[in-house]
């Protein structure tokens, strides 16, 4: 891959090899947490122990990371569809019922804790995973930190060597201001 910066080209490597670990917190009004920045290299490019490491995931509410275990009936659902939901899953219903009392019983069926498959198979992994509130990507500035972060080391990163990375992204990250 090339990447083209100031109409210079540079060679970017592949994907492969060590990963450089990157923790922080803070928040809008304050910015980082003077301390708080933690950064580390995973364990030396093998990814098989790379992926054994456990953490906490931040997932917003995109559709893609909030697939559901069980699909539940929705509102839109054909009565039929409902019924054959129902038969599935041995629900006794009354083919005469109307689909609003049909929706009426699956309401009392659906747990109130939304199971995800992400978080499963996250679990199953060992890591959890926390999901940001619907409608407040306030909380979810990260996203565009980190955008900034990795602007500012490929612009200066010439030498794609992990160790100057790591320098370039401390520097990177102390950069950020509260107003970012």
């Amino acid at each position: 891959m090339s990447l083209n910066l100031s109409n210079e080209i540079f060679r970017v490597p592949t994907g492969k090899g060590d990963r450089l670990i990157v923790c922080h917190a803070g928040c809008a009004r304050y910015g980082f947490i003077q301390g708080s920045k933690l950064e580390f290299r995973s364990n030396s490019g093998n990814t098989a122990e790379y992926h054994k490491e456990p953490s906490v995931l931040v997932m917003d509410n995109a559709s893609y990371h909030s697939t559901l275990i069980e699909n539940h009936p929705k509102s839109n659902w054909k009565k039929s569809d409902v019924q054959i939901w129902m038969n599935e899953k041995n629900i006794e219903h009354h083919p005469l019922e109307t689909l609003p009392e049909l929706h009426q019983k699956v309401k009392t069926l659906i747990p109130r804790q939304k199971k995800y498959l992400l978080n499963q198979i996250a679990l199953a992994k060992g890591h959890e995973v926390i999901h940001l509130p619907t409608y407040h990507c306030q909380y979810n500035a990260i996203e565009l930190i980190w955008a900034q972060v990795k602007g500012q080391v490929a612009r200066k990163n010439n030498t794609f060597k992990m160790a100057d990375i790591e320098r370039l992204t401390r520097e990177a990250l102390d950069a950020v201001t509260k107003k970012d």
